[in-house]
C-alpha cells in the first residue's frame, strides 16, 4: 500500500531541514565559515564515516520508495536525512578538508527488502548505530561549531529515523 504524507509532515521535515541549516549557520560566535585550523584526524576520520553513513542512508531510502512507492517511515525520514549531509557537508567547507566520494550512487549500489518492515528494521539498526558514531564524534570534544552540527544530528537521527524505524517494524 503506497501511503502519502500529510501536509503536516511535509511541512515538519522542511522546518527540520531550517533549523539544521540555521543550526549550521549560527554555529560559531561569529562567522560560522571561518577555520581556526585544520580537524584532528580522529575528528576527520569519524567525520568521514558519519558522512558515508549518512549517503548509505540516503541511498536505502531511495532503494526502498522505488520498490515499494512512496512510503510511510521512508519518505518523512528522506528530507530529514538531507539536511543532515548537509550539515555535514558545512563542516566540509568550513575547515580544509573533502568529503569522500559517494560510493552508493548508481545502479552499482541496490540494496533489496521483501517488505518495508524488513527496510525498517535494517533502518533501525543502521541510524542507531549512526547515532552512537555521531555520540563517539562528540566525545572526541572537536570545535565548537563542529560539535554544535554533530550534536544536532546525533539528535536528529534518534527523533527522527530511529523513532520511524521503531514504529514501522
Amino acid at each position: 500500500m503506497t501511503r502519502r504524507h500529510s501536509p503536516s509532515r511535509v511541512r515538519h521535515a522542511a522546518l527540520i531541514g531550517a533549523f539544521a541549516c540555521s543550526a549550521v549557520a549560527c554555529a560559531g560566535s561569529g562567522d560560522a565559515l571561518t577555520p581556526a585550523e585544520p580537524l584532528p584526524h580522529a575528528v576527520s576520520a569519524i567525520l568521514d564515516s558519519l558522512v558515508v553513513d549518512e549517503y548509505r542512508a540516503a541511498a536505502r531510502y531511495q532503494h526502498v520508495m522505488q520498490a515499494f512507492g512512496t512510503v510511510s517511515p521512508f519518505n518523512e525520514m528522506e528530507p530529514v536525512q538531507a539536511a543532515r549531509v548537509q550539515a555535514l557537508m558545512q563542516i566540509y567547507r568550513q575547515y580544509p578538508a573533502f568529503p569522500p566520494p559517494n560510493p552508493f550512487e548508481g545502479p552499482q549500489y541496490m540494496e533489496r527488502y521483501a517488505s518495508v518492515a524488513g527496510a525498517c528494521e535494517v533502518a533501525l539498526e543502521a541510524e542507531t548505530a549512526t547515532a552512537e558514531r555521531y555520540a563517539r564524534a562528540v566525545a572526541l570534544n572537536p570545535p565548537a561549531t563542529v560539535q554544535k552540527i554533530l550534536r544536532y544530528n546525533r539528535a536528529s537521527t534518534l527523533a527522527f529515523e530511529v523513532a520511524a524505524a521503531t514504529r514501522c517494524r
